[in-house]
C-alpha cells in the first residue's frame, strides 16, 4: 500500500504550515471495518510503521483477504479529515 502523509502545524495567528512527518504511526488491515472490531480475529495486521516522508511505501503478509486497510484507524493523532484513513477492497 502506498500511504500519503501529512504534519500540518497551525501558527498562534490561525494559519497552517506543512512541516516535516517523522513518527511511528498504527497501521491495520482488517477484515471488517475498524469502527467494528470487537476482537483480534478481524485483525489481520496493527503494528506502527515509520512514516517519515509524504509517500510511504508499505507491505504486508497476511493470511487471509483483507477488506479494510487503515493509517491511525482508530484517530489517536489530530486529523481534520478522518474518513480517508481508511480504505476498502
Amino acid at each position: 500500500a502506498t500511504i500519503k502523509a501529512k504534519r500540518i502545524e497551525t501558527l498562534e495567528n490561525g494559519e497552517t504550515k506543512e512541516t516535516g512527518i517523522n513518527e511511528p504511526i498504527k497501521i491495520g488491515v482488517f477484515t471488517i471495518h475498524p469502527s467494528l472490531v470487537k476482537d483480534d480475529n478481524t485483525m489481520l495486521y496493527y503494528k506502527s510503521s515509520r512514516i517519515n516522508k509524504e509517500l510511504t511505501e508499505v507491505r504486508f503478509i497476511i493470511n487471509k483477504k483483507p477488506s479494510y486497510i487503515a493509517i491511525d484507524p482508530y484517530g489517536t493523532r489530530n486529523d481534520e479529515n478522518l474518513r480517508d484513513n481508511i480504505f476498502s477492497f
